[in-house]
């Protein structure tokens, strides 16, 4: 097929990396994930329970840019395949 269509072939791989460039770098991802467990920090009906086992783990940079305000994760809400 990509033969016979080397046109339309050409423009497909061009959106597809204009789509990873927009929202597949690690910081699209990261954002993904911070709003995932958003949600499901927000859906928790029981207290969540630290034991005696359990580790704080705590980052040596600044995650103060890492907000959902500041996240453009709400531009993959409603892709389908048109978009790439």
């Amino acid at each position: 097929w990509a033969k016979d269509h080397d046109d339309e072939a050409q423009h497909i791989v061009k959106r597809a990396q204009r789509f990873t460039q927009r929202n597949l770098l690690p910081n699209h991802i990261l954002c993904y994930h911070v709003q995932v467990l958003q949600e499901y920090a927000k859906r928790l009906i029981s207290p969540i329970k630290i034991s005696p086992d359990m580790e704080l783990v705590q980052h040596e940079f600044d995650e103060s840019h890492i907000k959902k305000d500041n996240c453009i994760c709400h531009r993959l809400e409603n892709l389908n395949h048109i978009d790439l």
